[in-house]
């Protein structure tokens, strides 16, 4: 949605000593261009309070009580396939970079970012992460 997109409420008739109710449009802006960015923060004036980057990551997990050995070996297939020709093809083709996190470090930045994205959807108030 753009800010040309945005259609007030109509208001409401304001009643005797009251004050008419205000309206204010908060533009939430999504885009991986840097010129769409650009040109929207050009047409409202200003720039958002909050710049937030989104990474679009997937993770592959395992049901609780496996074992330490269960874990590794799953570990494994992982890096395995992350080296593999077909994989390295695949991410040339989609233009794609591989970060590749396992083990303690897959829980880490699991961690960071669920307490990153909880930290903006609370600043901007937008609603509840769980």
């Amino acid at each position: 949605m753009t800010a040309s997109d945005a259609t007030p409420a109509p208001p409401s008739p304001p009643g005797p000593g009251s004050t008419p109710p205000v309206h204010q449009l908060s533009v939430l802006l999504y885009s991986d261009d840097s010129a769409t960015r650009e040109a929207v923060r050009l047409a409202v004036g200003r720039r958002p309070a909050r710049d937030v980057e989104v990474t679009n990551w997937r993770g592959v997990v395992a049901p609780p009580g496996i074992t330490a050995k269960q874990r590794a070996g799953l570990e494994d297939i992982i890096v395995r396939m992350t080296r593999s020709a077909s994989w390295k093809e695949t991410l040339k083709r989609e233009g794609w970079k591989s970060v590749v996190r396992v083990g303690d470090e897959f829980d880490e930045f699991l961690n960071a970012e669920i307490e990153r994205v909880t930290a903006v959807v609370d600043d901007l108030g937008i609603g509840k992460v769980e």
